[in-house]
C-alpha cells in the first residue's frame, strides 16, 4: 500500500522497503544495527539526506539538502523579529546575537557581521582517507564560496563504491579525534524546553546548535564520512555530551564489525557457515540476535535540477516582485504569469531544464545509512573479505579473487597486494631448495660462457631445459638429488691442468 503526498512538483511516496519477507515478524524488535532503545535526534542527527544506488556501477550516491546551510538559516532568520532572534541565539548558544544576526546595510555593521561568520568553517574540507567526488563549488573562486558553510557536502552530493562507506565508518579512529587538543567544551548550563513559535524558529535554533557542535567537536565529526553527513545536534557541547556521542559511535562500530564478520567472513565458523550465502547468513544473524531484518525508508520522487530556494520557504516571491509590473514578451505570457503568480524568469528556466525525475531514498541517521548500504551489498552480491596481511576487510571487485587489499597502510609506501607478493616470493625462494640449486649452476655455467668455454647457443638451450627440470623438482616429479645430478652432468667439467 502506498501513501502519496503531493507538494508542487515533489512527490513523496512512503513504501515498506522490507529486508525480510517473514510474515508475522514483530516490528517492536530492534534492527540489526540499532544501538539506542529509541530515536535520539541529538546523537543520531536529523539530516534527511537522499541516497540511491547505481546497479550497474555498484556505486552509492548521497545528496545532502541545503536544509542546514547558512543561506537557509539566514533566510529563516530574516522572517523572525530581531529581539526574538537574539532570544533564540541565547537559548541555543548561551549568548545573544551568536554567529549571525541579519545585518543592516551599513558598511560597519556588515563588516562586523561577516567577521563573526568567518568563525565558522568556510568551505569544503575532505578528510584524506576518502578519495571521492569533491564539493560542487570546487571550480568557484574562493571569494564566491558561501560564508558559513557547515557540513562539507551540504547542498552537494558524494559518490563512492558500494561498501566503502561501511568500511570508512568501521575503521574511523574516533578515540584519537576525541583526545585531540582541538576539541573544546562548553560549560554546564541549564536548558529548558523551548516553545518554538514557528518552523523558522526551529530552523534557526537547529542551525545555531549544529554550528556550536561543529565548532567544538569538529575533529570527531570529521573522522568519518557518515559522521560528517549525519552530524549530531547537541543541546549542550559539554564533555559529558561528547563522551555519550563517542560511546554511541564506538558501540555502533562494534555492532557493525560483529555483523560484517558474521555475514561475510569466510573464516568465521567455516564448518557451519561456509556453504551459506551472505543473505542466508544475515537472516541467521537476525534470528540468533532476536532482531528484525525489516527496515522502512521514505521513497522520494524529485526533480533535482530545480534545486532549492531558501527564501521561498519563508517568503512569497510576490512580497518582493509584483508580476503585474514586470515586462513580458507578449500578452499571453503576462496573463499566464499573473494568473499563476509565477515569475517569467522561473518559467523560462524550467522550460530549458530536462526535468527528469529521480527516485531516491531518505536516510536520517548513521544507522539508516549503514543498513541501507549493507542491504544494497546483499542485493547486488558485493562481498567483503578479510585481508590476510593487515587483517582489515576490503571489497571484492568483480571476479578478481585475491586475499589481499589494495590499501597502503600507515608507514608503508606500497599496498598489501604488492607487499604480499614480495613476501610470498621470498618465502617461496627460501622454502624451495630447487631454486637456489638452479641459481648456483646458472652462475657457474654463465661464467663459462663469458670465458668462451661454453657456447652462448648451448647455454640458452640448457637454460630452458634447466628451468623445466627446476619446475618438475618443485612439483615433486623428480627428486632434488635427481635434479642436481642432471645439472652436474649438463656440461663436462673443466679439465684440470697438470
Amino acid at each position: 500500500m502506498y501513501n502519496v503526498v503531493c507538494n508542487d512538483i515533489n512527490f513523496l511516496i512512503f513504501v515498506n522497503s522490507t529486508f525480510s519477507k517473514n510474515k508475522g515478524e514483530s516490528m517492536d524488535k530492534k534492527s540489526t544495527l540499532q544501538i539506542l532503545d529509541s530515536v535520539n535526534e541529538e546523537l543520531q542527527g536529523k539530516m534527511k539526506n537522499l541516497v540511491w544506488c547505481d546497479s550497474e556501477q555498484k556505486n552509492i550516491s548521497i545528496a545532502v539538502p541545503e536544509s542546514y546551510e547558512f543561506s537557509e538559516a539566514d533566510a529563516a532568520g530574516r522572517s523572525i523579529p530581531k529581539e526574538r532572534l537574539s532570544v533564540l541565539s541565547e537559548l541555543a548558544c548561551g549568548r545573544r546575537n551568536a554567529f549571525f544576526v541579519p545585518p543592516d546595510q551599513t558598511d560597519e555593521e556588515l563588516k562586523i557581521y561577516l567577521s563573526v561568520c568567518d568563525m565558522l568553517p568556510t568551505n569544503f574540507e575532505c578528510f584524506p582517507s576518502m578519495q571521492m567526488v569533491p564539493n560542487p563549488d570546487l571550480d568557484s573562486d574562493e571569494s564566491e564560496i558561501e560564508v558559513g558553510r557547515l557540513i562539507p557536502f551540504s547542498g552537494g552530493s558524494v559518490e563512492f563504491p558500494l561498501g566503502e562507506g561501511l568500511l570508512n565508518f568501521l575503521y574511523a579512529d574516533f578515540e584519537t579525534a576525541y583526545n585531540s587538543n582541538k576539541v573544546t567544551f562548553e560549560e554546564e548550563r541549564e536548558t529548558d524546553p523551548i516553545p518554538f513559535e514557528s518552523e523558522a524558529e526551529q530552523k534557526v535554533f537547529d542551525y545555531l546548535r549544529l554550528a556550536e557542535t561543529v565548532k567544538h567537536f569538529r575533529p570527531v565529526i570529521h573522522s568519518s564520512l557518515y559522521t560528517m553527513l549525519f552530524p549530531p545536534f547537541l543541546k549542550k557541547c559539554t564533555k559529558k555530551e561528547l563522551s555519550a556521542y563517542l560511546a554511541y559511535l564506538k558501540a555502533l562500530q562494534t555492532r557493525l564489525m560483529e555483523l560484517i564478520t558474521f555475514v561475510f567472513d569466510e573464516e568465521y565458523h567455516p564448518s557451519v557457515l561456509k556453504k551459506m550465502s551472505a543473505n542466508q547468513r544475515y537472516a541467521l544473524y537476525c534470528r540468533a540476535n532476536h532482531c528484525t531484518a525489516r527496515y522502512e525508508y521514505q521513497y522520494i520522487f524529485d526533480y533535482p535540477e530545480l534545486g532549492q530556494n531558501p527564501l521561498g520557504n519563508y517568503f512569497n516571491p510576490a512580497q518582493f516582485i509584483d508580476p503585474k509590473n514586470e515586462e513580458y514578451k507578449n500578452d499571453e505570457m503576462q496573463n499566464f504569469c499573473v494568473e499563476h503568480r509565477i515569475l517569467q524568469e522561473d518559467l523560462e528556466t524550467i522550460s530549458v531544464l530536462p526535468c527528469e525525475p529521480l527516485t531516491r531514498f531518505q536516510c536520517s541517521s548513521i544507522e539508516n545509512m549503514l543498513i541501507f548500504e549493507l542491504w544494497e551489498m546483499l542485493t547486488k552480491s558485493v562481498r567483503f573479505r578479510k585481508c590476510k596481511r593487515c587483517g582489515r576487510y576490503f571489497i571484492m571487485k568483480g571476479n578478481y579473487d585475491t586475499n589481499y587489499c589494495d590499501r597502503v597502510a600507515e608507514g608503508e609506501t606500497r599496498n598489501c597486494q604488492e607487499l604480499a607478493a614480495q613476501e610470498n616470493y621470498k618465502k617461496k625462494m627460501a622454502d624451495n631448495a630447487a631454486i637456489p640449486l638452479y641459481q648456483k649452476y646458472y652462475k657457474r655455467y654463465a661464467a663459462r660462457v663469458r670465458v668462451r668455454q661454453i657456447k652462448e647457443y648451448d647455454f640458452k638451450k640448457w637454460k630452458y631445459q634447466a628451468m623445466t627440470k627446476r619446475d618438475e623438482c618443485t612439483d615433486g616429479k623428480i627428486t632434488l638429488t635427481e635434479f642436481e645430478t642432471w645439472l652436474e652432468a649438463s656440461f663436462p667439467n673443466r679439465k684440470k691442468k697438470n
